[in-house]
């Protein structure tokens, strides 16, 4: 093994190309290994292109994130479902949603699912918080009144500070002697928020189609 990758880093400077900083030879062989994969993919040669991820996972070396997609979307023309799913989930999970491939990979979720159950998810915006995460209810811990007893004072209007003359009595500074103040959950608004029970705050529901 060792003997063909120093004839592959020698051949690879003949050629006329470089090793980028830092690079290892590893690395450059992973990277020519990826880029014969993606072109077995493009072929649709599937079951070589799998090959070629074998060779590039045994160097155990640091890949490109986009190996993650393309290795999935053989798995999945290899009919390995679960194992597909698992890469295209792992490419969107490393790129976020936003990723050059991740359009794809989606698309390639669906038929994964589409071919081992003939069923697909769709998410979809939720019908009660319209996406917010959260929904406004009755404030629970005034009972929508508003306003609850003053916690200081606890509803005398009056508050005691003791010192060495005795108890001394004034009129409550968090009340101003009301007995009652703002609630502390809704600031007087009536309402509080909580996570939508609808999408469990997820702002979108999953639903199942038929394929």
């Amino acid at each position: 093994m060792k003997r063909f990758i120093l004839v592959f880093y020698c051949s690879f400077l003949i050629t006329g190309f470089n090793l980028s900083f830092g690079q290892t030879p590893k690395d450059t062989l992973a990277n020519h290994y990826l880029e014969l994969a993606k072109q077995k993919v493009e072929e649709k040669k599937f079951s070589e292109a799998n090959d070629i991820f074998k060779k590039i996972f045994a160097l155990k070396t640091a890949v490109p994130d986009e190996l993650a997609y393309f290795y999935g979307y053989t798995l999945l023309n290899l009919n390995k479902y679960a194992q597909s799913r698992a890469a295209l989930n792992k490419y969107i999970m490393l790129q976020g949603e936003e990723g050059p491939l991740s359009h794809k990979a989606h698309e390639a979720l669906i038929q994964a699912d589409c071919k081992e159950t003939g069923y697909h998810d769709v998410y979809m915006e939720c019908d009660i918080c319209y996406g917010d995460s959260t929904v406004e209810i009755a404030c629970r811990h005034c009972k929508g009144k508003g306003v609850e007893i003053c916690p200081l004072c606890k509803g005398s209007g009056v508050a005691t500070a003791s010192n060495s003359f005795g108890n001394t009595f004034h009129t409550c500074h968090r009340c101003n002697g009301e007995k009652i103040v703002k609630c502390t959950v809704c600031k007087g608004t009536l309402k509080e928020k909580i996570i939508c029970y609808n999408c469990n705050g997820k702002g979108r529901k999953r639903i199942r189609r038929k394929c």
